[in-house]
């Protein structure tokens, strides 16, 4: 009978100091709440500033809810920004937007995507030196 038991139950120095770890971390683990609420006594908290907060932040958004809606203002075109900036009209190119394969696109076409010249340009000399693009 002791050898069956013994079949089930012996354990090599490893397996017993891995029980014996977690059996400690498990401890510290089970026993952390209770020293820590021995520790530090938590005080009865005052929400009565917090209620003040909450009770204004309801009436503004009521008065948000209730208020006109007034006209939304138009984004910036890439010629207002231009202009606010004093950059020179030709920098802001219009952008279009399309599906394209930068194995086969132009320079034109990656300017016409918003790239800058210096970055299409990059591109291509990529593209002649290590050869196409992959996924």
């Amino acid at each position: 009978m002791k050898n069956e038991l013994k079949k089930y139950f012996d354990y090599t120095n490893v397996e017993r100091n891995g029980i014996l770890s977690l059996l400690g971390i498990l401890t510290i683990l089970i026993s952390f709440p209770v020293l820590m609420s021995n520790t530090f006594k938590l005080s009865d908290s005052n929400f009565e500033d917090y209620k003040v907060v909450i009770s204004n932040f309801d009436y503004s958004s009521k008065e948000f809810s209730t208020a006109k809606t007034t006209s939304v203002k138009p984004q910036k075109t890439p010629k207002t920004i231009a202009k606010e900036a004093n950059l020179p009209q030709k920098t802001i190119a219009k952008r279009v937007l399309f599906n394209f394969n930068p194995n086969t696109t132009s320079k034109e076409e990656f300017l016409q995507l918003g790239f800058s010249e210096r970055i299409a340009s990059r591109i291509l000399k990529y593209r002649a030196a290590k050869g196409v693009f992959r996924k």
